[in-house]
């Protein structure tokens, strides 16, 4: 997967599939980092201290000695609120998606987590039919016609807010 941003307020992060070597098992669609970040921080809060001593007493050196580093990030932070790079090397070999609201996480002393994703709004919804065609550089479901270079319209030119234009029909400047 890779991340990029999408032109929604704010410009919030996303990860999209990479379809590396001509794979088509991706789908077109995307999931706000915000969320990966929430599923990671429960998915290492659940990490059992119990069961990763017993890892780390393994023959095998090398699933030992990641599951020592797991142990000691457990005992300075049992929780963690915001995701850092060196938390995700050290203890992560791999992170997918069964499904778009299951997010497996492969650890590097070999456990497997799997952690639900609660969306917040219906519209971050991977499959939901807003994001569906939102999908690209642009998102389109936000603003239709968004000028280059116009940032904040005024009172009187209001820009083409997806969904109001079918509530609200065209002013008419005529009085009859």
């Amino acid at each position: 997967m890779i991340r990029s941003c999408i032109q929604e307020h704010g410009h919030p992060p996303v990860w999209r599939c990479s379809q590396e070597n001509g794979s088509d098992q991706c789908r077109s669609y995307f999931i706000k980092e915000k969320y990966i970040d929430r599923a990671f921080c429960e998915a290492y809060a659940d990490l059992d201290i119990k069961t990763l001593e017993k890892q780390a007493r393994r023959r095998d050196e090398s699933i030992a000695q990641t599951a020592r580093v797991a142990l000691e990030m457990k005992a300075e932070l049992l929780r963690i609120e915001k995701v850092e790079y060196y938390q995700l090397d050290a203890l992560v070999e791999r992170v997918g998606f069964q499904k778009w609201d299951t997010m497996v996480i492969e650890w590097t002393f070999g456990f497997k987590s799997k952690v639900n994703i609660r969306y917040l709004k219906e519209r971050d919804i991977p499959n939901h039919e807003e994001q569906l065609v939102s999908v690209g550089s642009k998102s389109l479901s936000r603003l239709e016609n968004r000028q280059v270079g116009r940032h904040s319209p005024t009172a009187f030119e209001r820009t083409n807010v997806y969904g109001y234009d079918s509530i609200v029909g065209p002013s008419d400047d005529r009085e009859e």
